[in-house]
Protein backbone atom coordinates (compact mmCIF):
# COMPACT_ATOMS: atom_id res chain seq x y z
CA UNK A 1 0.00 0.00 0.00
CA UNK A 2 2.81 2.44 0.88
CA UNK A 3 4.43 1.73 -2.47
CA UNK A 4 1.14 2.44 -4.27
CA UNK A 5 0.73 5.71 -2.39
CA UNK A 6 4.32 6.68 -3.19
CA UNK A 7 3.77 5.94 -6.89
CA UNK A 8 0.56 7.99 -6.88
CA UNK A 9 2.32 10.92 -5.21
CA UNK A 10 5.14 10.73 -7.74
CA UNK A 11 2.61 10.68 -10.59
CA UNK A 12 0.78 13.69 -9.17
CA UNK A 13 4.07 15.59 -8.76
CA UNK A 14 5.09 14.73 -12.34
CA UNK A 15 1.74 15.94 -13.71
CA UNK A 16 1.99 19.12 -11.66
CA UNK A 17 5.47 19.87 -12.98
CA UNK A 18 4.48 19.40 -16.61
CA UNK A 19 1.22 21.33 -16.10
CA UNK A 20 3.08 24.56 -15.24
CA UNK A 21 2.36 26.98 -18.11
CA UNK A 22 5.33 28.31 -20.06
CA UNK A 23 5.13 31.99 -20.93
CA UNK A 24 7.27 34.05 -23.27
CA UNK A 25 9.13 35.56 -20.31
CA UNK A 26 10.31 32.17 -19.11
CA UNK A 27 12.34 31.54 -22.26
CA UNK A 28 13.59 35.06 -22.86
CA UNK A 29 16.44 37.04 -21.40
CA UNK A 30 14.97 40.11 -19.75
CA UNK A 31 17.09 43.26 -20.08
CA UNK A 32 18.55 44.57 -16.87
CA UNK A 33 17.64 48.08 -15.77
CA UNK A 34 20.64 49.72 -17.41
CA UNK A 35 20.89 47.63 -20.55
CA UNK A 36 22.06 49.62 -23.59
CA UNK A 37 22.61 46.84 -26.12
CA UNK A 38 20.89 48.79 -28.92
CA UNK A 39 21.62 52.36 -27.85
CA UNK A 40 24.45 52.91 -30.31
CA UNK A 41 22.29 51.54 -33.13
CA UNK A 42 19.49 53.90 -32.13
CA UNK A 43 21.91 56.85 -32.12
CA UNK A 44 23.08 55.87 -35.61
CA UNK A 45 19.46 55.61 -36.73
CA UNK A 46 18.60 59.05 -35.33
CA UNK A 47 21.72 60.60 -36.84
CA UNK A 48 20.73 59.20 -40.22
CA UNK A 49 17.59 61.32 -39.91
CA UNK A 50 19.15 64.38 -38.23
CA UNK A 51 22.95 64.26 -38.70
CA UNK A 52 24.98 65.39 -35.69
CA UNK A 53 22.04 66.00 -33.40
CA UNK A 54 22.57 62.95 -31.19
CA UNK A 55 25.56 61.19 -29.72
CA UNK A 56 25.88 58.18 -27.46
CA UNK A 57 28.09 60.17 -25.09
CA UNK A 58 25.73 63.16 -25.02
CA UNK A 59 22.84 61.49 -23.23
CA UNK A 60 21.26 64.90 -22.52
CA UNK A 61 19.69 64.58 -25.96
CA UNK A 62 18.09 61.29 -24.95
CA UNK A 63 15.81 61.89 -21.96
CA UNK A 64 14.65 58.31 -21.62
CA UNK A 65 16.17 55.06 -22.84
CA UNK A 66 15.00 51.67 -21.62
CA UNK A 67 15.23 48.24 -23.19
CA UNK A 68 12.01 46.65 -22.03
CA UNK A 69 12.00 43.18 -23.54
CA UNK A 70 14.06 40.88 -25.77
CA UNK A 71 12.24 38.31 -27.89
CA UNK A 72 14.11 35.24 -29.13
CA UNK A 73 13.45 33.18 -32.25
CA UNK A 74 13.71 29.39 -32.49
CA UNK A 75 17.48 29.63 -32.98
CA UNK A 76 17.91 31.49 -29.67
CA UNK A 77 18.77 34.73 -31.42
CA UNK A 78 17.04 38.02 -30.59
CA UNK A 79 14.64 38.82 -33.42
CA UNK A 80 13.05 41.92 -31.88
CA UNK A 81 13.41 44.11 -28.82
CA UNK A 82 10.82 46.41 -27.25
CA UNK A 83 12.40 49.79 -26.46
CA UNK A 84 11.25 53.00 -24.78
CA UNK A 85 13.12 56.09 -25.95
CA UNK A 86 12.38 59.80 -25.76
CA UNK A 87 14.20 63.01 -26.66
CA UNK A 88 13.31 66.68 -26.17
CA UNK A 89 12.56 67.06 -29.88
CA UNK A 90 9.04 66.94 -31.25
CA UNK A 91 8.55 64.45 -34.03
CA UNK A 92 5.62 66.21 -35.68
CA UNK A 93 3.55 69.22 -34.76
CA UNK A 94 0.34 67.31 -34.13
CA UNK A 95 -1.66 65.55 -31.47
CA UNK A 96 -1.35 61.77 -31.53
CA UNK A 97 -4.27 59.52 -30.71
CA UNK A 98 -4.06 55.81 -31.38
CA UNK A 99 -4.87 52.42 -29.87
CA UNK A 100 -2.01 49.94 -30.12
CA UNK A 101 -3.02 46.48 -28.97
CA UNK A 102 -5.10 47.43 -25.94
CA UNK A 103 -3.09 50.50 -24.98
CA UNK A 104 -4.40 53.99 -25.62
CA UNK A 105 -1.87 56.56 -26.80
CA UNK A 106 -3.19 60.11 -26.44
CA UNK A 107 -0.25 62.46 -26.44
CA UNK A 108 0.18 66.16 -27.22
CA UNK A 109 3.97 65.76 -27.41
CA UNK A 110 5.12 63.36 -30.10
CA UNK A 111 8.82 63.06 -29.38
CA UNK A 112 11.60 61.72 -31.55
CA UNK A 113 12.44 58.86 -32.16
CA UNK A 114 9.12 57.19 -31.33
CA UNK A 115 5.92 59.31 -31.53
CA UNK A 116 4.14 56.74 -29.32
CA UNK A 117 7.17 56.76 -26.94
CA UNK A 118 7.91 53.08 -27.55
CA UNK A 119 9.09 51.11 -30.54
CA UNK A 120 10.85 47.95 -31.54
CA UNK A 121 14.27 47.16 -32.89
CA UNK A 122 13.83 44.59 -35.67
CA UNK A 123 17.09 42.66 -35.48
CA UNK A 124 16.45 40.79 -38.73
CA UNK A 125 15.97 44.01 -40.71
CA UNK A 126 18.33 46.08 -38.52
CA UNK A 127 15.85 48.93 -38.15
CA UNK A 128 13.70 50.72 -35.58
CA UNK A 129 9.91 51.01 -35.89
CA UNK A 130 7.52 53.10 -33.81
CA UNK A 131 4.86 50.96 -32.13
CA UNK A 132 2.16 52.89 -33.97
CA UNK A 133 3.61 51.72 -37.29
CA UNK A 134 4.33 48.11 -36.34
CA UNK A 135 2.29 45.27 -37.84
CA UNK A 136 1.59 43.45 -34.59
CA UNK A 137 0.71 40.24 -36.41
CA UNK A 138 4.17 40.12 -38.02
CA UNK A 139 6.02 39.70 -34.70
CA UNK A 140 5.42 36.70 -32.46
CA UNK A 141 4.10 37.64 -29.00
CA UNK A 142 4.55 41.39 -29.57
CA UNK A 143 0.94 42.42 -28.94
CA UNK A 144 0.77 40.34 -25.75
CA UNK A 145 4.08 41.70 -24.48
CA UNK A 146 3.18 45.30 -25.35
CA UNK A 147 -0.17 44.97 -23.58
CA UNK A 148 1.71 43.70 -20.53
CA UNK A 149 4.74 46.01 -20.52
CA UNK A 150 3.78 48.99 -22.65
CA UNK A 151 2.84 51.43 -19.89
CA UNK A 152 5.41 54.21 -19.82
CA UNK A 153 5.38 57.31 -17.67
CA UNK A 154 1.62 57.92 -17.74
CA UNK A 155 1.17 57.13 -21.43
CA UNK A 156 -0.34 53.96 -22.80
CA UNK A 157 -3.18 53.17 -20.38
CA UNK A 158 -5.04 49.90 -20.96
CA UNK A 159 -8.54 49.74 -22.37
CA UNK A 160 -10.70 47.91 -19.84
CA UNK A 161 -8.43 48.75 -16.89
CA UNK A 162 -11.08 50.58 -14.88
CA UNK A 163 -9.36 50.33 -11.48
CA UNK A 164 -6.02 51.48 -12.94
CA UNK A 165 -3.79 48.69 -11.66
CA UNK A 166 -2.24 48.30 -15.14
CA UNK A 167 -4.00 44.97 -15.74
CA UNK A 168 -7.35 43.80 -17.09
CA UNK A 169 -9.01 41.53 -14.53
CA UNK A 170 -12.40 40.31 -13.33
CA UNK A 171 -12.33 43.22 -10.86
CA UNK A 172 -12.52 45.65 -13.80
CA UNK A 173 -15.59 43.92 -15.24
CA UNK A 174 -17.23 43.94 -11.81
CA UNK A 175 -16.41 47.61 -11.21
CA UNK A 176 -17.74 48.59 -14.63
CA UNK A 177 -20.96 46.69 -13.98
CA UNK A 178 -21.41 48.47 -10.65
CA UNK A 179 -20.79 51.85 -12.28
CA UNK A 180 -23.36 51.11 -14.97
CA UNK A 181 -26.10 50.24 -12.46
CA UNK A 182 -25.23 53.26 -10.32
CA UNK A 183 -23.88 51.67 -7.14
CA UNK A 184 -20.45 53.15 -7.89
CA UNK A 185 -19.37 56.30 -9.68
CA UNK A 186 -17.13 56.06 -12.71
CA UNK A 187 -13.64 57.00 -11.54
CA UNK A 188 -12.27 60.23 -12.96
CA UNK A 189 -9.32 58.25 -14.29
CA UNK A 190 -11.68 56.45 -16.68
CA UNK A 191 -11.62 59.54 -18.87
CA UNK A 192 -8.92 59.49 -21.54
CA UNK A 193 -6.81 62.59 -20.95
CA UNK A 194 -5.68 64.76 -23.84
CA UNK A 195 -8.60 63.57 -25.90
CA UNK A 196 -10.40 66.35 -27.78
CA UNK A 197 -11.75 64.54 -30.82
CA UNK A 198 -15.50 63.98 -31.04
CA UNK A 199 -15.28 61.07 -33.45
CA UNK A 200 -13.38 58.53 -31.36
CA UNK A 201 -13.51 56.96 -27.91
CA UNK A 202 -13.33 58.91 -24.65
CA UNK A 203 -13.19 56.27 -21.91
CA UNK A 204 -10.97 53.36 -20.94
CA UNK A 205 -14.12 51.43 -20.05
CA UNK A 206 -15.27 51.59 -23.69
CA UNK A 207 -13.63 48.21 -24.26
CA UNK A 208 -15.38 47.41 -27.55
CA UNK A 209 -14.64 50.92 -28.89
CA UNK A 210 -18.19 51.82 -29.91
CA UNK A 211 -18.09 55.22 -28.13
CA UNK A 212 -20.48 54.04 -25.42
CA UNK A 213 -20.02 52.66 -21.90
CA UNK A 214 -22.56 49.86 -21.50
CA UNK A 215 -23.12 46.21 -20.62
CA UNK A 216 -21.56 45.16 -23.93
CA UNK A 217 -18.21 46.38 -22.61
CA UNK A 218 -18.62 44.18 -19.52
CA UNK A 219 -19.36 41.19 -21.73
CA UNK A 220 -16.37 41.92 -23.98
CA UNK A 221 -14.00 42.20 -21.00
CA UNK A 222 -15.29 38.86 -19.70
CA UNK A 223 -14.81 37.25 -23.11
CA UNK A 224 -11.30 38.73 -23.36
CA UNK A 225 -10.39 37.25 -19.97
CA UNK A 226 -11.78 33.88 -21.09
CA UNK A 227 -9.66 34.15 -24.26
CA UNK A 228 -12.79 34.22 -26.39
CA UNK A 229 -13.29 36.49 -29.44
CA UNK A 230 -15.29 39.67 -28.96
CA UNK A 231 -16.49 42.37 -31.38
CA UNK A 232 -14.52 45.58 -31.81
CA UNK A 233 -16.10 48.61 -33.46
CA UNK A 234 -14.31 50.77 -35.95
CA UNK A 235 -12.78 53.87 -34.40
CA UNK A 236 -10.90 56.82 -35.81
CA UNK A 237 -7.30 57.54 -34.98
CA UNK A 238 -5.64 60.95 -35.26
CA UNK A 239 -1.99 60.86 -36.19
Amino acid sequence: MKRVISLLLALILTVAIFAVPVYADSTAEQPDENSTRYLSKLVDYMNSKYPGLFSESNRSNINVYREVYYHYDNTDEIDWALIQAETPYNFYDYWLFDIIGLRVISDPNCRWPFPSRMGIYDAKKDTFIDMGAVDLDAYDDLEEIYNEKGYNGGYGGLLGDIDKDNAITVADATLLQRCLIGTKDFPQSDHIMYQFYDDTIWSYSDFNRDRSRDILDVTCIQRYLAKQPYPISEYKTHD
